[in-house]
């Protein structure tokens, strides 16, 4: 699962991992030759050129690359509702393969929410997350190189708590310090093992950040 606002370059470092023999290009199609060729890396990388736009059409980046309904037929939220209630969707197949396989494959998580990883948990509780940080930089270049001529929109809008200015809008004075927290995944248990951090005051960010709660192998990119 990769987690990450939308901008924030999670496309780029799913793109890159899909270079791996290991792992597979969220594109049906592709998933499906891989799963039987691993090691054909000139597909892989044909496959995720591709997916680059003109630099004259990055309006439309959204046309051109992989994503989750490239590769599930569908959305994920209304895909787990499914999945949990045990009933078929059209990758199971593939999906069964590429498990058997021991293949990776991706599934995005959008949001400033750790909910959305922890709705997804359920019905794939072994899956490793990968968490993007210190994006604001890439993020403001790609929004303004993917969002022409429409109003800028606000980060907040896109990463919710999981972004510096939310962060500050409200934390309380004895808040850890955001470089920190956000080292730490914005999991105040792990905050807390660097700094002295009060057990009312730990409780108290643990209203709004709840990533203490998801115990599976989490990767952290800082962009």
């Amino acid at each position: 699962m990769v987690y990450f606002p939308s901008f924030a370059g999670g496309k780029f470092i799913m793109n890159c991992l899909s270079l791996s023999q290991h792992v597979v290009p969220q594109d049906t199609q592709s998933a499906k030759y891989l799963a039987n060729t691993p090691t054909d890396y000139q597909f892989r990388l044909q496959a995720i050129l591709n997916t680059l736009p003109p630099t004259d059409q990055l309006a439309q980046w959204r046309s051109w690359e992989f994503g989750d309904t490239e590769f599930y037929g569908g959305s994920v939220d209304n895909l787990l509702t499914l999945w949990k209630s045990n009933q078929p969707t059209t990758t199971d197949r593939l999906l069964e393969n590429l498990i058997k396989k021991n293949l990776c494959f991706f599934m995005t998580r959008h949001g400033g929410s750790s909910e959305l990883v922890y709705r997804a948990l359920e019905v794939w509780p072994n899956a490793k997350i990968i968490i993007l940080t210190n994006y604001n930089k890439f993020w403001n270049i790609a929004v303004n190189l993917k969002n022409k001529n429409q109003i800028t929109p606000n980060i907040i809008d896109y990463a919710g708590n999981n972004c510096e200015s939310k962060y500050n809008s409200i934390r309380g004075n004895d808040w850890p310090d955001w470089n920190l927290f956000e080292n730490c995944n914005y999991d105040i248990d792990k905050t807390a093992q660097y700094v002295t951090i009060q057990d009312n005051i730990q409780q108290e960010i643990k209203q709004y950040y709840k990533w203490h709660l998801i115990k599976n192998p989490i990767f952290c990119f800082d962009v």
